[in-house]
């Protein structure tokens, strides 16, 4: 309700944009043109979060094993015939995020390092709650949420990632201290704005209570919580740090832990629960058969 919320809110400002540039007609164009984007977005949001996340294919023979781990786990979820693709994530730091509105597009995307990272116990739990996540339709508005996000993010970033190829960081330094103040300005408050639209719309798709509920239900899927706690406090440490390859802030609510957000921005994208609290919730479940009577 909430991003539906938020997606009529971006219809409505591009309807009066509209309307301030070119009157009745601009309004109508503008709105339909907002409105057919929301349809386009709906149905490839999920190819949408993979390409934002500079994600590629993972072939059966390069990852055997991984293939025939994912295809057991959605057998045992009750899903053999739609087991998720599977994709890798760049960058060193560790991390999976699912995506997928229906089983036909159901996709899984993990970065290499992480198969070495965590033992089979833990891989095989952070998998589970992946595919739980997936069985639960979590991914559905999430997706829709990460690539309208991710995509304002991406035009956000663009001036500070836009570089003349004939020029070195100092000089492209140069160029930028060169430019008038009024442009700085005007630019710096752009990508503000647009920062302060994607996490309003990142927000509007998280919920602290889906991420605790999707935790469980990956944990029952092993009948123990215990590895999927011990990966997702191994992740939460290796995203504590800054990386060389950093993920768009869009997609942050995607991944099973947060990743590494510059601080500038991480008032913005932060969403709840924290990984302190995902803990605690797993071990009281892991314990809580030894506690009651009986």
């Amino acid at each position: 309700m909430r991003l539906l919320a938020a997606f009529a809110a971006l219809v409505a400002g591009a309807t009066c944009a509209g309307w301030l540039v070119a009157g009745t007609l601009g309004a109508a164009i503008a709105g339909a043109s907002a409105l057919l984007a929301g349809g386009c977005l709906y149905r490839c949001a999920a190819r949408c979060v993979l390409h934002l996340a500079g994600a590629t294919p993972v072939a059966p023979d390069v990852a055997p094993g991984l293939h025939r781990l994912v295809e057991r786990l959605a057998a045992q979820s009750g899903t053999p015939d739609a087991a998720p693709r599977l994709y890798w994530l760049p960058g060193e730091a560790p991390n999976v995020l699912a995506t997928g509105r229906d089983p036909a597009q159901a996709a899984i995307a993990l970065t290499p390092d992480l198969v070495t990272l965590l033992d089979h116990d833990e891989l095989t739990g952070l998998l589970a709650r992946e595919l739980a996540c997936l069985a639960r339709g979590d991914t559905r508005r999430g997706d829709i949420a990460a690539a309208l996000a991710g995509g304002l993010m991406l035009i956000a970033r663009w001036p500070d990632h836009s570089r003349h190829p004939g020029r070195s960081d100092e000089q492209d330094r140069i160029v930028a201290v060169r430019r008038s103040p009024g442009r700085q300005d005007v630019g710096t408050v752009s990508r503000l704005a647009l920062a302060s639209i994607a996490a309003g719309v990142v927000h509007a798709a998280s919920s602290a209570e889906s991420v605790h509920a999707a935790d469980a239900a990956g944990a029952q899927m092993l009948s123990d919580p215990l590895p999927l706690a011990r990966a997702l406090a191994k992740l939460a440490a290796g995203n504590s740090i800054r990386p060389s390859y950093e993920v768009n802030p869009g997609l942050a609510h995607q991944f099973v832990v947060a990743p590494y957000i510059e601080e500038s921005l991480r008032p913005l994208f932060s969403t709840p629960p924290s990984s302190s609290a995902r803990l605690q919730r797993l071990t009281r479940q892991a314990l809580q058969p030894a506690v009651n009577p009986g």
